[in-house]
């Protein structure tokens, strides 16, 4: 692994899956928690949505980085996707996935939004179709359950933090509920569930 904790010798590549991740409130610890956990050599970009206030989102992002051997940016607009590479997003704004002008995925940042994780979940599906995975931690509200719902109907994949193992259950159980959920498991158990959906 190289000083910018990527694998060395690995040109950056188009991913050809993405790794939509919503999370609130105490969520930044588990997203770290799973990132060590998860390998990067996977075909995937990781897009992070998370409540974190955005003066304070570089620091985090910086220390982020000593800790995980993926590649952690700040997500912004325009950024081209790129495997092995996880963007973290402030949920006070609208962060979205789409295509630039040469049809290479990528991301488009703008103002705020009502609801950004069914944002994200949803142009994620739009982007990558069946190759979405849509992964939905600790939170309150009932952000997220929409976007599932459109992952789920694009045959993609949508997976849920247990909502015992959640520190604030409320989204997941939300999502849970309305039945846009395809797996549910305990957050050890989170790393699997993911590479099975994509290998």
């Amino acid at each position: 692994v190289d000083g910018n904790n990527t694998v060395q010798g690995q040109p950056e590549t188009a991913p050809t899956h993405v790794i939509a991740l919503g999370t609130s409130l105490s969520g930044p610890n588990t997203v770290i928690r799973l990132l060590t956990r998860l390998s990067p050599l996977l075909p995937a970009a990781v897009v992070v949505v998370q409540e974190i206030a955005p003066q304070i989102l570089p620091a985090f992002v910086e220390r982020f980085n000593q800790h995980v051997r993926w590649r952690i940016e700040m997500a912004q607009d325009g950024q081209v996707l790129r495997q092995g590479t996880c963007y973290i997003s402030s949920n006070e704004y609208a962060l979205s996935i789409g295509t630039n002008d040469e049809d290479e995925p990528c991301l488009e940042l703008s103002g705020t939004v009502e609801q950004p994780l069914n944002l994200l979940f949803d142009t994620a599906s739009r982007c990558f179709h069946e190759h979405a995975i849509g992964v939905m931690l600790t939170g309150v509200g009932d952000d997220g359950a929409e976007g599932f719902a459109l992952i789920k109907h694009s045959k993609g994949t949508t997976i849920a933090q247990d909502m015992q193992c959640c520190v604030y259950p409320n989204l997941t159980q939300n999502a849970i509920d309305k039945g846009t959920v395809s797996t549910v498991v305990e957050e050890q158990h989170l790393p699997g569930a993911i590479e099975a959906s994509i290998l």
